[in-house]
């Protein structure tokens, strides 16, 4: 029945290496012809009263009956370290625990691994639920905040729009501004007012003005041509 678990649970994990410790040492048995110097069995010190009359009707052979019988394999005791529990059961307990599921289960609830792991568990199930709460606390003032950054992205996205539009402004009327330009502005307006003075002196010569307005427009086409 120890079988039937899987090895992907707490309790199956926990079941196997108990069937892996069966495996490697198993526990001790009583048998009739027990050798001496065997280590107890669990659970206590004193041999029981039907082991002491089967030792009793069969005594240790020495001398030279010693090849009559096979020599005795040890009889290795439980890892204490690895459940020092199992110490405290005696072998049909341990009959009993093998062979029945609930018993089983019950046993590895109780193991204080197991009510360490549970209480390990049961924080962890605390805690996260703390989270998910806080989480859900501040899920409001996480949608407003999200609300807020994205006006102030629209906010930057429109300023940068203006600023591309005035930078393109400020290189257009650079040029118009350069000392260059500005030179040669000058010159072609220097060039037409000269034109024009010229213009006005020869439609006051042939009579097309009189001496008034050629004098007007004669100096202030000067005027222009002085300032530039």
């Amino acid at each position: 029945m120890l079988l039937q678990y899987t090895v992907h649970s707490d309790l199956g994990r926990v079941v196997q290496a108990i069937i892996s410790e069966f495996s490697r040492n198993p526990p001790p048995v009583a048998l009739g012809n027990e050798p001496q110097g065997s280590l107890p069995p669990p659970g206590g010190s004193e041999v029981s009263t039907d082991q002491s009359s089967t030792l009793t009707r069969f005594p240790q052979v020495t001398g030279s009956y010693m090849g009559v019988y096979p020599p005795q394999s040890p009889v290795h005791t439980v890892n204490t370290l690895t459940f020092p529990e199992l110490l405290d059961l005696t072998t049909e307990e341990l009959r009993t625990l093998n062979n029945s599921e609930d018993r089983q289960q019950d046993w590895v609830e109780n193991m204080p691994q197991c009510a360490r792991l549970n209480a390990e568990l049961d924080a962890l199930i605390e805690c996260t639920q703390e989270l998910a709460e806080e989480n859900l606390r501040k899920k409001p003032e996480l949608s407003r905040l999200r609300k807020e950054t994205e006006g102030k992205l629209a906010t930057v996205k429109s300023l940068k729009n203006s600023f591309d539009s005035l930078s393109q402004e400020f290189q257009r009327r650079s040029e118009i501004y350069a000392p260059e330009n500005i030179r040669r502005s000058l010159q072609l307006s220097a060039l037409r007012s000269d034109e024009e003075t010229e213009s006005i002196a020869e439609h006051f010569l042939s009579g097309d003005m009189d001496v008034d307005q050629f004098t007007h427009l004669y100096i202030d086409k000067k005027m222009v041509r002085r300032s530039t």
